[in-house]
Parts: structure tokens; C-alpha cells; sequence
């Protein structure tokens, strides 16, 4: 299935799925107010999303030790324990 066909699929899927929202609901929806409708409520789209960040933020923690770090360690001493 090449990627035009999927996404006509997966479009026509997604107005059907907000079409039968806007039956139950009763009100009228524009075609970009039902595929936001269809893509926020896109359980696929969702978890897309969380793999993504997931594996961002794996990508960032494996180059963690190749950075360099920097350690800063503040000491005070009052006169008088100063040595003489």
C-alpha cells in the first residue's frame, strides 16, 4: 500500500470516527475541526508521540557521559582559623 492510498485511509477513518462524534453530539464541525477532532482522540498518534520523546530523552542520556562536567565546591573560613 503506497502512502497516498494509507493516508486517504487513514483520513476517511479518522472524519468517519468524528463525523459519529458530531451525530452523538449534535453539532456541526468543520473539516479542520473534525480531523482535529479525529487526530486528538488517534490513540496511534498518541503513542507515536510518547516514543518519540522517550527516545529523545534516551539519546540524551547516552551522550551524557561524553560530555564534559564541571564540579564546583565552595569552601569558607573565618580569620581566625586562618593559619598565622
Amino acid at each position: 500500500m503506497s502512502l497516498v492510498p494509507r493516508a486517504k485511509v487513514l483520513l476517511l477513518g479518522a472524519l468517519a470516527g468524528a463525523l459519529s462524534i458530531s451525530a452523538v453530539a449534535q453539532t456541526k464541525l468543520t473539516l479542520q475541526q473534525a480531523v482535529a477532532v479525529a487526530l486528538g482522540k488517534n490513540p496511534v498518534r498518541k503513542a507515536a508521540f510518547f516514543e518519540q520523546r522517550a527516545a529523545v530523552a534516551a539519546f540524551k542520556l547516552s551522550r551524557a557521559p561524553l560530555l564534559a562536567g564541571i564540579v564546583f565546591i565552595e569552601t569558607c573560613q573565618s580569620p581566625a582559623a586562618q593559619p598565622r
